[in-house]
């Protein structure tokens, strides 16, 4: 198994391959600094004030790294944002 430091760059949007499940938290970081503003904006033009956008996509960040053992490989950007916009 690949851990996730080796593989993602907090920059890249590339599909993560399988994923040491043991270092979650650096890859999660690295996720949320690559989409943060994308989230923020997202969240801001749906609910139409920052602070409750803010608090939106925290709560996201949050429910994401908990689900985020479900995430497929797909798109990694899609799953985030589906996650804000339900939030």
């Amino acid at each position: 198994m690949v851990s996730a430091a080796e593989v993602l760059d907090c920059t890249s949007h590339e599909p993560l391959p399988v994923l040491d499940r043991s270092d979650n938290t650096h890859c999660y970081n690295c996720i949320i600094e690559s989409m943060q503003t994308q989230a923020y904006d997202l969240a801001r033009r749906m609910l139409d004030d920052w602070s409750l956008a803010e608090d939106a996509v925290q709560e996201s960040f949050v429910s994401g790294y908990r689900a985020f053992h479900q995430f497929r490989g797909d798109n990694l950007n899609a799953w985030l944002m589906r996650i804000v916009a339900n939030t």
